[in-house]
């Protein structure tokens, strides 16, 4: 079999969407430390998945499509949190 037909490949790239590019620095971080199946390194709206086991393109997209919207709710509940935390410290 050519590595060509092979599902694993060394390096291979990931598209993200514009309106998630700003959530890429810290779930990216999250899963350097999460998986050792692949590293990722950041070239703005897209990733470079560094693979180091036979995991799949479309394993790879589905764990960073899961740490990017992770990050987008944590980021967009955070003054909701705030404000609970805050109410819980009045009660």
């Amino acid at each position: 079999m050519e590595m060509s037909d092979h599902p694993y490949r060394p390096v291979f790239y990931i598209d993200v969407a514009p309106s998630l590019a700003e959530y890429l620095e810290p779930a990216a971080a999250r899963l350097s430390y999460m998986e050792d199946a692949f590293s990722l390194e950041i070239e703005q709206c897209r990733v470079k998945a560094l693979v180091k086991t036979e995991i799949t393109k479309g394993e790879v997209e589905r764990k960073l499509n899961h740490a990017l919207y992770r990050e987008k709710i944590r980021s967009e509940s955070a003054e909701l949190r705030g404000r609970f935390l805050q109410m819980m410290i009045e009660t």
